[in-house]
């Protein structure tokens, strides 16, 4: 696609950072640039097209104008505030709500603040018009202007990357609910910095002393329905049956059935920090030994050839692997054949004639659901032309397995309203094939009475979740040191 990106002011570098991006990716990029801007190196000379200053929206002319159309210019990605004050004979034009500069800026760290907002919107021909292509939310850390600083401008490439998509498709792809009550979190408000030292001191004091004692409930639930319909049992229980934690690991968690009465879970390892794999079959727990030192999690399994494999979350560990299980043991198949890099909780379901996999790519961090698609479990994954399917900080990173009601396919995220593990949202898939997706968040589950659940499966007539209590562990700071070294 031929794009021109406007570059100028104070939130050039992070144009620039696009524009490359954007030529990363096989676009023909030009960059429409005040007469006295230095871009740099990196800019080619040719690909500039000289513009007046951008700051009163009306660096557009003539020239401008007969430059674009001369070159074939299909889109003008900008911030909001350089939007001209006349589309006429102007390409597509992309702009960004909130002011890229913005991003790096004082994040507002109120208690009443959850979330900051993007969104970026198409304008042609008139700009009372704007049409939302795509808006997606990240946390707002209340500890740490850095962090809520970094988790913004981090999703910036992916959000542009689906509004682009969706200028070339025609599809519409913006999750209204995605930015309702939360609003845009910019500006630091009265008291914003007494929140921060005070959540940063709490924050610490959590870490040194307080875990999450995450535990596994297997129970009974209705055959049909949702998964939110089919938990509802569940939901208001004051006492939930838990599966008792062995000596020696400080919690279970992350369940998934494998097969008949037989649950894969992770075990925290109390001495060594790490998650390991444990079988969970008629309310006992037993180790599975596993070839690699690295933290384990998430086992979620797929059929394949009439034989059930484990790929589970090994990100720590690197790239994903294949194994078989066998006598109480994870045994190495073959590494799965995907350009990926290490990823979060992958997530398989066959649908239709293709085997596809949810997972975020470690490196991009939980705000970010990617989608591949393969023939079957030993053939090669290519990304999906619409990945990434999510941006955002609820329901982006997977908490269970996909769920089926007659012909309805469900997908499980987990929730990042206010702590991990908190909760998980319910989404009803509505296309699914190697050329579409779309799917509408339709539900929350969560429990009345503790936190949670963090993963959900089902099987028959039963499910498995885990959930957790908060408490007082003197030693979890050293459990949190082990693990992250390890």
């Amino acid at each position: 696609m031929r794009i021109a990106v406007v570059i100028g002011g104070a939130s050039a570098k992070f144009w620039l950072d696009r524009a490359q991006w954007l030529r990363e990716r096989q676009h023909e990029v030009w960059y429409l640039l005040p007469a006295d801007a230095h871009p740099g190196s990196d800019v080619p000379p040719d690909r500039i097209v000289p513009c007046a200053d951008h700051g009163d929206g009306g660096w557009v002319d003539e020239s401008v104008v007969g430059r674009l159309q001369e070159l074939g210019i299909e889109l003008v990605c900008l911030p909001v505030n350089t939007l001209p004050s006349n589309l006429e004979r102007l390409p597509d034009l992309l702009a960004w709500d909130t002011e890229p500069q913005d991003l790096v800026g004082p994040p507002a760290d109120a208690l009443d603040q959850q979330f900051q907002t993007q969104t970026i919107r198409l304008y042609r021909n008139d700009l009372r018009e704007g049409r939302v292509v795509c808006r997606a939310r990240t946390r707002v850390h209340r500890r740490s202007s850095a962090l809520t600083r970094k988790e913004a401008v981090r999703i910036a490439p992916f959000l542009l990357e689906k509004a682009i998509a969706d200028v070339s498709s025609g599809e519409p792809w913006v999750d209204e609910e995605a930015c309702t009550s939360e609003g845009n979190a910019h500006g630091t408000p009265p008291g914003g910095r007494k929140s921060r030292l005070s959540a940063l001191l709490s924050h610490l004091a959590y870490g040194a002393f307080i875990e999450k004692k995450w535990q596994v409930s297997v129970v009974d639930a209705p055959r049909g329905g949702s998964p939110a319909q089919r938990f509802r049992p569940a939901r208001e229980a004051r006492s939930l049956p838990p599966v008792p934690v062995p000596d020696g690991y400080v919690f279970l968690a992350d369940p998934f059935f494998f097969e008949r009465d037989l649950i894969l879970a992770e075990a925290l390892d109390s001495r060594s920090g790490k998650g390991k794999i444990v079988a969970l079959e008629n309310g006992q727990v037993r180790p599975i030994a596993a070839p690699l030192e690295s933290h384990l999690s998430y086992p979620h399994s797929v059929e394949e050839g009439g034989r059930r494999f484990v790929v589970p979350e090994m990100a720590r560990g690197g790239d994903p692997q294949i194994f078989a299980f066998d006598n109480d043991a994870l045994v190495p198949e073959r590494p799965l054949s995907i350009d990926s890099g290490p990823l979060l909780d992958p997530t398989f379901v066959r649908h239709g004639e293709h085997l596809y996999l949810f997972a975020n790519r470690a490196e991009e961090g939980a705000n970010v659901l990617r989608l591949w698609v393969a023939e079957g479990l030993f053939g090669h994954f290519t990304e999906h032309r619409a990945s990434p399917v999510r941006v955002d900080a609820r329901g982006s990173r997977m908490g269970g397995g996909f769920v089926s009601d007659g012909d309805t396919l469900y997908r499980l995220g987990q929730d990042f309203r206010r702590s991990y593990g908190d909760a998980l949202l319910c989404f009803r898939v509505d296309a699914l094939d190697p050329q579409a997706f779309r799917e509408t968040l339709i539900d929350t589950i969560a429990l009345a009475h503790v936190k949670g659940p963090h993963t959900l499966d089902f099987r028959d007539s039963r499910m498995v979740f885990d959930w957790y209590e908060e408490r007082f562990a003197p030693l979890a700071w050293a459990r949190r040191i082990a693990g992250r070294i390890g």
